[in-house]
Order: C-alpha cells, then structure tokens, then sequence
C-alpha cells in the first residue's frame, strides 16, 4: 500500500481524486488490484474495490487506476484478475432495455436510483455504468 503522508492534495503528483498519481509504477497498482480482489473475494467491481480501499488494503482510487489503464476492464485483465462477467458482456441497446424492463417488472421500480441499488455487484444485468453509455445520462 502507497502511504501519501509526505503529500497532500493539490500538491504535484495528486489526481483530481485526491490520489497518488504519476508517482505510483503501475505494477503498484496492479498488485492493489490483486490484493483488493484477495480482500473482496469476489467480483472485483468499482464499488468492491472501493469497500477494500476504505478499508485500507488499496491507497489509490479506482478512477485513478480505470485512467491508467484504459477502462476498469483493461485494469483487471493487466493485473490477472476475473473481470465480472457483466463488464465482459457487450449489451446492445435492445438486450438492454428487455434487461431493464424485466427488472422493473420484477421490482414495479422505475427509478434509476433503486436499479443501481440494486444491481451494484449483479454480474446477470447491465450495470448502471453500462446503461449510461448505451442511453446517456
């Protein structure tokens, strides 16, 4: 784990998240990912690895290490951990308005809020981040 206590935000080598950025090597980051995925034992996803970094195991923060890398996705794969498989899965507009549909049918929910309540650690349905991109917002 990166200790930050020689530096501060807005100090060089700080991102806009407040964390270590160009100081970190990416093999740092990398060992992070595998240390998080070891600590949440399963689906390493964004808000998984964000418990795991509140809880002290990763200093850097997930937009910090999705950046460095290209997209979560990549970040995983350079660091020989299971991407979940909804990350691996290309949704189609259509496959993923039936997905939302049959939630809302489940659910009688048609707040966005409460999908993504819901959905954060699903591997079965697009996640929130996935409909973004399909349908803006």
């Amino acid at each position: 784990m990166v200790a930050p206590s020689a530096h501060s935000p807005g100090r060089a080598g700080w991102g806009d998240d407040g964390d270590i950025t160009a100081r970190v090597a990416d093999e740092t980051l990398l060992a992070g990912l595998r240390a998080a995925a070891r600590f949440v034992g399963g689906p390493l996803i964004t808000v998984a690895y964000e418990r795991a970094r509140a809880e002290g195991v990763v200093a850097a923060a997930a937009t910090t290490i999705a950046n460095r890398f290209g997209g979560w996705a990549a970040a995983l794969t350079a660091a020989g951990v299971a991407v979940p498989p909804s990350m691996n899965q290309r949704w189609d507009r259509p496959g993923a308005l039936a997905a939302l549909a049959a939630w809302c049918d489940e659910t009688a929910s048609r707040r966005y809020a409460d999908y993504a309540a819901a959905t954060t650690g699903d591997v079965v349905r697009p996640s929130p981040e996935q409909l973004r991109g399909l349908f803006g917002g």
